[in-house]
């Protein structure tokens, strides 16, 4: 198991910048142990960034192993094509693995 901390949120839209549509991606394992990117931590998130559009969320089992992280994708793929930013509540694989399905930021 990898544990994650949670980032400052400040720090997390200023990464996002002036993104508008955002999918929120979650780790149902490490970082939902750690608490800081289960299914609560998405929902949290989700509206925390109501000033937003959250196009979709969701959490998947391991978000570090691309092949899962393809696969689940698939489910969201409308709306992770119309995002202009992706937010991963995982570890740092889970960010690079999700990036490079997907090819987005």
């Amino acid at each position: 198991m990898i544990v994650t901390t949670k980032k400052d949120f400040n720090e997390i839209l200023q990464s996002i910048g002036n993104h508008r549509k955002i999918v929120i991606v979650g780790c149902a394992e490490c970082a939902a142990v750690c608490q800081t990117g289960g299914s609560q931590q998405v929902s949290d998130m989700a509206e925390s960034l109501s000033d937003r559009e959250v196009l979709a969320t969701i959490s998947i089992q391991s978000p570090c192993d691309k092949r899962i992280s393809s696969r689940d994708m698939k489910r969201i793929a409308e709306e992770t094509e119309n995002a202009d930013a992706i937010i991963a509540l995982t570890c740092g694989s889970g960010v690079q693995a999700i990036s490079e399905v997907t090819g987005k930021k």
